[in-house]
């Protein structure tokens, strides 16, 4: 699996979003602030996964490309945050 992790700031408080990933069966979970969102296994519908973080929409959207590799990306209230490193 793979892990990818957005560190980032909503109205002074600190967030983290994590993503455990599995991009050959299209499994994984997600975790706000260490806390348990949502897990699925290979038959994720949907290309988004909405939730609220800090008071503020946001969006972990998968965005597949057959020609390269899959990415996710996360955008809080619009705004595209940079996956940590």
């Amino acid at each position: 699996m793979s892990k990818k992790v957005w560190a980032f700031e909503v109205n002074g408080n600190e967030h983290t979003v994590e993503l455990d990933y599995n991009s050959l069966t299209l499994s994984g979970e997600v975790f706000i602030d260490g806390k348990y969102l949502i897990s699925w296994g290979w038959s994720l519908r949907s290309r988004e996964i909405p939730f609220e973080v800090g008071g503020k929409n946001a969006v972990l959207k998968f965005i597949v490309n057959h020609l390269s590799r899959n990415k996710q990306v996360l955008y809080v209230n619009d705004i595209l945050i940079k996956e940590s490193k």
